[in-house]
């Protein structure tokens, strides 16, 4: 072998020394030349190898960008529903819909071509609002529980006599009726005409001689607004959300100018009024042993040295016929802790807050039951940002609604105890097979993050999503507390929140009195004109505070025109 071949086969160079011995064919210029070459191919090597590692880093950084780019796009299609999307979250189809072929807690499982099987249901044509085509309707109907005013019309002259020899008709002993509904939107001036008498005789000498008829108690003294108009204009703002300007605006129309600082000046002097009743609705609410909670941002526009911006929190504590809104700067556990008392037991309806599961911790006694809504709304936000998802979201979406009808089947039969037994045990299979679902869907590997999270979330909360299992009067969602807090976002939206501390605090028992007075069915503006007649009477707040307490009311009670 020679040194040619030995230098292709061990694809190295020879030394000068070994050429020499080996008597080399080549010369030195040549190999030279050949080393130089072998120099600059390590060289292009090692910018191979370089350029082949930042390639697959550039690899790696591409994927996690592109990762990133579609957790944004997804966020963006979430956010931008959430602004111009459809405020309901009502399917097209019914979510307790049968199922065909394959029963409603079967597992989601892939099949072998990496497609997600889902079982058929039936899709039904979308029903029409409003009557329905070739269905007797109820005809026309009287509201209830009206005031009724009577208006004689008399028949016109040329029609009560005859038109050929002129005599007079006989009256006819029955009428003939109809109704219309009508208003009496009318603000006026009341006039107080209070008689005067002389006295005759000269027997009371201490008394004066013309006695005056007293004055009807005013709840603010020489106020020239009635307790019926201040009713009236705390519920427009508190009840309706209808901001104080444009409801001064509507009694403008009618001729009564009214000026807002006015109406804010009364406001200011009702609350110590008001405060204890509300203090005694707290004190109510804190003896039940079920609570809806939930809170909104509530803008409370006063600058604060310890506080960054204007956003506060208005919170609602929902109990058996009890509505309570609490204004505080802070959204942390410490506002229902300070609500609900240091010995505090029953059960919090929530959603998943951080606060909640901290006053958990916080309060031993107390059960936190999670809000099957935000866990069905996680499928739906799934799906929303991710089309690929959208299937696999309307099936459990679809599941979650048959667990919904099973509950509001077991909550038909709860006084009869054989049916409501077959009741529970048909909703106890239905959550079981439910986890054992999400365990087995964990397990496949091939699980978008999107459905990681979201099936992992429900079984970290699965215990308190499952509290209404065993506990029939626990509702399974919080929307008691979220449409309780509807009029407080109206207002937010309408007038923009609040610029005095007590004005925030105000509201807040503006509203738990009216939501109160709404959940015993009375009428909001007959209460509140019922309590500041009390207030008036007794020259300051009752003594019998109990006594106003709404449950212990009726419309009967304090209606003015009963």
């Amino acid at each position: 072998m020679n040194i040619k071949q030995d230098y292709l086969i061990k694809n190295e160079y020879p030394s000068k020394e070994k050429i020499q011995k080996a008597k080399c064919p080549f010369s030195i210029e040549s190999c030279s030349q050949l080393e130089k070459q072998n120099d600059e191919i390590s060289h292009m090597r090692d910018q191979i190898a370089n350029l082949e590692a930042e390639k697959k880093q550039l690899e790696i950084e591409n994927n996690q960008l592109k990762k990133e780019n579609q957790e944004i796009d997804a966020n963006f299609k979430k956010l931008s529903d959430m602004l111009f999307g459809r405020s309901s979250e009502k399917k097209q189809y019914h979510a307790d819909c049968e199922v065909n072929e394959q029963k409603i807690d079967t597992p989601i499982v892939k099949s072998k071509d990496d497609q997600q099987t889902t079982p058929t249901r039936k899709t039904s044509k979308k029903r029409k609002r409003g009557a329905q085509h070739g269905q007797k309707g109820h005809g026309r109907t009287t509201p209830e529980n009206i005031k009724i005013k009577q208006i004689e019309i008399d028949l016109p002259e040329e029609d009560s006599c005859c038109s050929i020899c002129g005599k007079s008709y006989s009256e006819f002993p029955f009428t003939e009726d109809s109704s219309i509904l009508d208003i009496e939107a009318t603000v006026y001036l009341r006039v107080e005409k209070r008689k005067r008498a002389k006295r005759k005789c000269d027997c009371e000498q201490d008394k004066p001689a013309i006695v005056t008829a007293p004055k009807n108690p005013q709840v603010i003294e020489k106020s020239k607004f009635s307790h019926t108009l201040i009713a009236y204009l705390i519920v427009l703002k508190y009840l309706f959300s209808i901001p104080l300007e444009r409801a001064l605006s509507i009694l403008a129309v009618q001729g009564a100018v009214i000026a807002s600082g006015s109406i804010v000046g009364v406001f200011k002097n009702l609350l110590p009024l008001l405060e204890p009743l509300y203090e005694l609705l707290i004190e109510d609410s804190r003896n039940s042993d079920q609570w809806n909670i939930d809170e909104t941002g509530w803008m409370n526009f006063i600058n604060k040295p310890d506080k960054k911006g204007f956003l506060n929190w208005m919170w609602i504590f929902v109990s058996e016929k009890l509505a309570i809104y609490v204004f505080d700067p802070s959204r942390s556990s410490k506002v229902p802790f300070d609500f609900l008392g240091d010995d505090a037991y029953g059960i919090v309806v929530c959603d998943r807050y951080s606060s909640y599961i901290k006053l958990a911790k916080l309060l031993p006694g107390i059960i936190l039951a999670v809000c099957w809504a935000h866990f069905r709304r996680d499928f739906l936000n799934a799906a929303l940002k991710y089309k690929t998802l959208q299937s696999w979201a309307d099936l459990w979406v679809q599941r979650i609604g048959e667990i919904y009808h099973l509950n509001k089947e077991r909550l038909k039969v709860s006084d009869n105890h054989q049916l409501f037994v077959i009741a529970q045990r048909k909703l106890e299979k239905a959550i079981s097979d439910m986890k054992k679902d999400i365990e087995t869907e964990l397990k496949d590997p091939s699980l978008h993050d999107e459905q990681i999270a979201v099936l992992k979330r429900a079984l970290k909360f699965w215990d308190s999503l499952t509290v209404f299992v065993n506990n029939p009067k626990v509702p399974m969602d919080n929307n008691i507390a979220e449409r309780g807090l509807r009029s407080v976002v109206l207002g937010r939206k309408n007038y923009y929140g609040t610029h005095a501390s007590w004005s925030a605090h105000f509201s807040a028992i503006c509203m738990s009195l009216l939501q109160t007075a709404k959940l015993n069915g009375l009428n909001p503006i007959h209460y509140i004109r019922y309590y500041l007649d009390a207030c008036a009477e007794a020259g300051g707040v009752p003594s019998n505070l109990e006594k106003f307490h709404p449950k212990n009311l009726s419309n009967d009670i304090i209606d003015p025109n009963r």
